[in-house]
């Protein structure tokens, strides 16, 4: 069975809250969203007209990180039962586009300001996420970032037949981000984190 099926089946039979997307780690939920908001602020360039959640699974990151920055988002996720709930949440006035459809097949169409890719680069492969952040790029305005958060391991890549997800390390993302013609202008360590857990880190590119 295709790698991408496998992890759509996953994220089919979880349930869609908070602490189902979190792993039932809802507990991390407000200092994950409360460092993240810190970080996007510090862009000082970067506009606030539109921006888009890409693996936006329930809306979490819409609805708490990007609604109260961005006059618009648009939101890409291709799980239905995950984004019948994001619809039924985040305030009407503050979405543009509900996209069913997944980060490896998907086409941009708008430009954004920030386009924001939190714990959903894992489950792409390297040349997926490479070609992926390459569209991003053609389709960010002029001081536009892509923000990427994810678990950063400490060397080797992780593979989780769990959840279908890689977990790799700072230097494995930085050469897909060179891979796709992108560059690092910002980045930062999630500071209030359970130790038991894989580090989290932010990346601010353009």
């Amino acid at each position: 069975m295709d790698w991408y099926i496998k992890s759509r089946k996953h994220w089919s039979s979880v349930p869609p809250t908070i602490d189902g997307v979190l792993g039932g780690m809802e507990h991390v939920h407000e200092d994950d969203i409360r460092e993240s908001k810190a970080f996007i602020k510090s862009l000082e360039s970067v506009g606030r007209e539109r921006a888009l959640d890409c693996g936006a699974g329930i809306g979490r990151i819409s609805k708490y990180l990007l609604c109260p920055i961005f006059k618009i988002t648009d939101v890409m996720e291709p799980s239905q039962h995950m984004i019948d709930v994001a619809k039924a949440s985040l305030p009407a006035m503050s979405v543009g586009e509900f996209l069913p459809v997944s980060m490896e097949e998907a086409m941009l169409r708008h430009t954004y300001d920030l386009i924001a890719i939190q714990w959903a680069a894992a489950y792409l492969k390297d040349s997926d996420l490479a070609s992926f952040l390459s569209r991003c790029k053609a389709a960010l305005n002029g001081n536009g970032v892509i923000f990427v958060k994810d678990n950063i391991s400490d060397d080797d890549l992780f593979v989780s037949r769990k959840d279908f997800s890689r977990t790799r390390s700072d230097s494995h993302y930085k050469g897909i981000f060179k891979e796709a013609g992108l560059e690092c202008i910002r980045e930062r360590r999630q500071q209030r984190w359970p130790r038991e857990l894989y580090q989290a880190r932010m990346y601010a590119l353009q």
